[in-house]
């Protein structure tokens, strides 16, 4: 007649009742830590008697087993063992000399992170621009005027977003989904604006490195103007035909422009240039001015500018 023993599986092992005889004190025992981080584990025993093999027996969700000898701390009746950079939750129990601890619980979480940041520019109508959509950016660049709404997703669910200037002035970011995973602000850009991204979660864990979210206000700049001819102070006849010419430019179109003159101290007389499109930045544009339809003298004084 044949005999087997049967082993025990590691359900049942993790089930069976320690022994009560045993002082023995596990640290941490049940615990969360961070996804990625080591938990060092520590078995405490105490009475004259130290046992002669220690093991930290752990248990993955996939019902992957590890058996690990502890180290013994010095001469202490204390065994160690650590567990580097766990990416699942974990059960635990020590066994030592055929018997063993109740089982333990080793809960991972995540630290709430910004995932990515997208914003849609709505520019002012004067710049012609169209709409743009800027995905996964936390520096932006955009005319004073311009309406924002800037989005931010994160990797778990957030109780509190809040951007925070470098002077502690906080803005609380409105949830854009149930999920509480995306958070919106929308505001219209007035002056360059630098903020960090403050992110807590529902057990009170916070971002330790809060991103830095920049958007830079460009102002709508006055035109450029330069005469372009003639330059300086001239003589001319009063029967002349004079050419004016004059150079102009803006960041984001003319749509206007032209040249003015004067004689004496009579008000300016405007000659008007609306012919171009007002997508056009550079342009040079030219005037004739006919002295003798003007009906000026000798030693009459004209003055003249762009506009």
């Amino acid at each position: 007649m044949a005999a087997f023993t049967l082993e025990p599986t590691a359900k049942e092992r993790f089930n069976f009742p320690p022994d009560r005889s045993i002082n023995l004190t596990v640290s941490p025992g049940n615990t969360e830590a961070e996804r990625g981080s080591t938990v060092v584990v520590t078995a405490h025993f105490e009475g004259d008697m130290l046992p002669r093999n220690v093991e930290l027996v752990a248990l993955y969700p996939d019902r992957r087993e590890i058996r690990e000898s502890m180290g013994q701390s010095l001469s202490d009746p204390v065994f160690v063992y650590s567990l580097h950079g766990l990416d699942s939750n974990v059960r635990y129990q020590i066994d030592y000399d055929g018997q063993n601890s109740e089982s333990y619980d080793i809960t991972l979480y995540d630290l709430p992170t910004l995932s990515q940041s997208d914003a849609t520019l709505d520019f002012p109508e004067y710049t012609g621009i169209p709409d743009r959509n800027i995905e996964d950016t936390r520096r932006v660049s955009a005319v004073e005027g311009t309406q924002i709404v800037y989005s931010f997703s994160t990797n778990k669910p957030v109780d509190v977003a809040k951007l925070v200037d470098r002077g502690g002035t906080e803005t609380i970011l409105k949830a854009a989904n149930p999920e509480r995973t995306r958070f919106e602000t929308k505001l219209t850009v007035t002056e360059s604006l630098r903020w960090n991204l403050h992110l807590q979660d529902g057990k009170g864990r916070k971002n330790p490195f809060p991103p830095s979210i920049r958007i830079e206000a460009l102002p709508n700049k006055r035109p450029e103007l330069a005469i372009a001819f003639p330059k300086g102070d001239q003589r001319v006849s009063p029967i002349e035909e004079i050419e004016l010419e004059a150079r102009a430019s803006d960041d984001f179109g003319i749509i206007e422009y032209g040249i003015a003159y004067s004689i004496g101290a009579e008000s300016p007389v405007y000659l008007t240039h609306t012919d171009i499109e007002n997508d056009e930045l550079n342009i040079e544009f030219t005037s004739d001015l006919a002295l003798e339809e003007s009906d000026v003298k000798v030693n009459d004084l004209l003055s003249w500018y762009a506009w």
